[in-house]
């Protein structure tokens, strides 16, 4: 790889991140996650979680990123992800 090919990874990683996207999960990452989540939601009776992610680490910034691989692209934005049980 030259210094030419990594540029335009670091480059295609930022504008993902200005876009809210971070590089892509493998599919059985976020799967699993997800599947933990919703046995969580079984376990307690409830029909759907609500996440609630803010653009800052002390308003869960990470949560977004977790469930739905969105980062944060403004300091001030905030993200609510439903995640039905079914």
């Amino acid at each position: 790889m030259t210094d030419g090919e990594v540029g335009t990874m670091s480059t295609a990683i930022e504008t993902g991140y200005y876009h809210g996207l971070a590089p892509r999960l493998p599919d059985a990452v976020w799967e699993d996650r997800i599947a933990q989540c919703r046995e969580l939601l079984r376990r307690h009776g409830v029909a759907a979680g609500l996440v609630y992610s803010g653009g800052q680490p002390l308003t869960g910034s990470g949560w977004a990123r977790y469930f739905a691989n969105f980062v944060h692209s403004i300091w001030n934005s905030e993200v609510f992800i439903l995640i039905p049980v079914e």
